[in-house]
């Protein structure tokens, strides 16, 4: 008689089973030593005032209040801040020129 015919497709193998892992610690993360760490927490730095420095500084002792982070941002600023007067006093000499009632001509001194 005939033979059962054998099909092509294999049939499933069930999965082998997977021994669960042990759990692992998690280890603690060491933060390399970075440039711009502080040196000692308890110091507080202060910002540059001058727009587009970033530049962090320790106040020198003897001028708690200072501003720049070198002589370069302070001269810098201070440039910046003489340049604006000068504009604010030309505006205003401008407006103050409009604004002045027509001096009197050689013309109108004759007829008096």
């Amino acid at each position: 008689m005939s033979e059962p015919k054998q099909s092509a497709v294999p049939e499933p193998v069930a999965p082998e089973p997977v021994a669960p892992e042990e759990p692992v610690a998690p280890e603690e993360p060491v933060a390399p030593e970075r440039v711009g760490d502080p040196q000692e927490p308890s110091a507080k730095k202060s910002c540059c005032h001058r727009p587009g420095c970033y530049e962090q500084f320790l106040p020198d002792p003897r001028a708690p209040h200072q501003k720049y982070c070198s002589p370069e941002c302070a001269k810098a600023m201070r440039r910046v801040l003489v340049r604006e007067k000068r504009y604010r006093d030309r505006l205003k000499a401008a407006r103050l020129k409009r604004s002045a009632p027509p001096s009197a001509t050689p013309l109108d001194r004759q007829m008096e």
